[in-house]
C-alpha cells in the first residue's frame, strides 16, 4: 500500500487514510464578547452599577426580602474578593510545604 501512496494510487475510499481538516483554523469568540471586549471598561462598570440600581429599586418595590437578598450575595461577592486577594498576597512557605500538595493529591488519586 506504501508503492501506491507514493504512485499517486490510494485505492478504494476504505483504504484511504482518514484525515479531517482542522474546523477551527482561527480563534472564535462570540459577538457578545466582542462587543463587550470593545465598550471602555468605566463606562461598562457605570453600567453594571445603573443596572444592579435598577434590580435594587424593582427589588424594594416588590419586597423586602428581595433586597436583603442582593445586599447578602453583594456582600459576600465583596468578601470573596477580599479573602482572595489577602490569601494570594501570602508567602507560600518554605519548598517542604510547597510540595505538600502535590504528595496529598497523589494520595487522594489512590
Amino acid at each position: 500500500m506504501d508503492d501506491d501512496m507514493e504512485g499517486g494510487n490510494l485505492g478504494s475510499y476504505q483504504e484511504r487514510p482518514r484525515t479531517f481538516p482542522n474546523m477551527r483554523s482561527k480563534a472564535y469568540t462570540p459577538l457578545a464578547f466582542r462587543l463587550l471586549m470593545r465598550i471602555n471598561v468605566r463606562v461598562l462598570l457605570v453600567l453594571l452599577l445603573i443596572g444592579l440600581g435598577a434590580l435594587f429599586y424593582i427589588g424594594a418595590s416588590t419586597s423586602p426580602i428581595i433586597v436583603f437578598v442582593y445586599s447578602v450575595c453583594i456582600i459576600s461577592f465583596l468578601v470573596s474578593i477580599y479573602l482572595t486577594k489577602w490569601v494570594l498576597s501570602k508567602d507560600e512557605g518554605p519548598p517542604e510545604m510547597v510540595q505538600m500538595p502535590d504528595f496529598v493529591l497523589c494520595i487522594l488519586l489512590i
